[in-house]
């Protein structure tokens, strides 16, 4: 299988994290790929590195405004990570790009929360966000929350059967 590198960047092409994962499937709609335990992620922004210890599946879907990281627990979905981003870029072949607009939502034990409000607010002046960016992230955002909300593509079922399907390639 095919080695992916992810990078996120921050708004004017900031490094912001990087790690490296293994392609599972790649088509004109998404890309999908996996991560092991162990792990490094390159956390740019606070000059850290931290190494992950679960198997995450990470869903980029190349025409929208989110990304999905899902983390499993012993073949069974731990937590989901939606990041708001800008659609993602494919360089040279094996690598993802993308900015990450801020704002995050997670779910964990059944429960969405939205992560990181204050960093949006803080880096709309820090990183001078373009008016237009900062309306088209909070409809984005909104967008996101009622795809999930109505289960609509890829909250319709596809990412918990796809899940279903590679735990069963990891874990038996």
């Amino acid at each position: 299988m095919d080695e992916l590198i992810i990078r996120a960047f921050k708004y004017g092409h900031i490094k912001h994290y990087k790690w490296k994962s293994t392609l599972v499937e790649k088509n004109e709609k998404f890309i999908i790929g996996k991560a092991k335990p162990g792990r490094i992620l390159h956390h740019f922004t606070r000059d850290k590195k931290f190494v992950m210890d679960n198997w995450s599946i990470e869903f980029f879907l190349l025409d929208k405004w989110f990304n999905v990281m899902v983390d499993l627990n012993e073949g069974e979905i731990a937590q989901y990570y939606c990041n708001i981003t800008k659609p993602p870029q494919i360089e040279r072949g094996n690598e993802i790009t993308f900015v990450d607009l801020d704002f995050d939502l997670l779910k964990k034990n059944g429960k969405w929360s939205l992560l990181d409000k204050d960093d949006f607010k803080k880096n709309q002046n820090k990183l001078n966000y373009p008016k237009e960016l900062v309306d088209k992230t909070k409809i984005k955002l909104e967008d996101l929350r009622n795809r999930i909300k109505n289960n609509d593509y890829p909250f319709n079922g596809f990412i918990q059967d796809y899940v279903k399907n590679i735990s069963q390639e990891i874990f038996n």
